[in-house]
């Protein structure tokens, strides 16, 4: 019976490192289209950009438009008045910021993928390269809540297009990667007692 319970949760796990794999060169795929895309954009003429912006009462909030279809949000308190003075730079600073966000996403995909392929290679979650894909995960966790809140601020305040507001970093984001990195010690000390076991055995 146990035997039987191993062979299934093997098969799940393989099911899912598949997935994960088409999933990892999928987005990879979008990733590098949406980079030539803004390289692309960023060639068009100035008169082709827009901003929006709005008072919401404790700041402003609004998007950049490009070709009056495609839009890059801000949060509120990001911009300034100033943003609107130069459309094309606003637009360019929002996307690419974009890019570097789905460039962490990416990463965090490849640790998966890698987790999933040392599963099949280890026959067991526990090792010590799961370990440290783990932990890198839980690191581009935290680096993924700080792109969201600090880097499209400090760009804009770099170019004197953005305010003051806004949350420095998204300590939601930054809580998850913290718990990720403790699971990966937590994984790291069923590794060594699962080793332990092995040599006792």
């Amino acid at each position: 019976m146990r035997d039987c319970s191993r062979e299934i949760v093997k098969a799940q796990c393989e099911t899912i490192g598949r997935l994960m794999r088409i999933l990892f060169w999928g987005y990879g795929i979008f990733v590098v289209g949406a980079a030539a895309m803004g390289i692309w954009i960023s060639s068009q003429a100035s008169d082709l950009f827009a901003v929006s912006l709005a008072n919401t009462g404790s700041g402003l909030a609004g998007y950049a438009l490009f070709r009056g279809g495609m839009t890059v949000s801000f949060p509120q308190g990001v911009l300034n008045s100033a943003a609107s003075l130069v459309p094309k730079l606003t637009y360019l600073i929002g996307y690419f910021v974009g890019i570097l966000g789905h460039l962490v996403v990416w990463g965090m995909l490849l640790q998966l993928r890698t987790i999933f392929r040392n599963i099949d290679f280890h026959e067991t979650p526990f090792s010590l390269d799961n370990c440290r894909a783990l932990f890198r995960m839980g690191i581009l966790i935290i680096v993924f809540g700080i792109v969201r809140g600090s880097v499209l601020r400090v760009l804009c305040s770099f170019w004197k297009i953005g305010g003051s507001g806004g949350s420095p970093a998204d300590f939601a984001l930054i809580i998850v990667g913290a718990v990720v990195i403790s699971i990966s010690y937590i994984f790291e000390y069923g590794t060594a007692l699962q080793k332990e076991s092995d040599e006792t055995l």
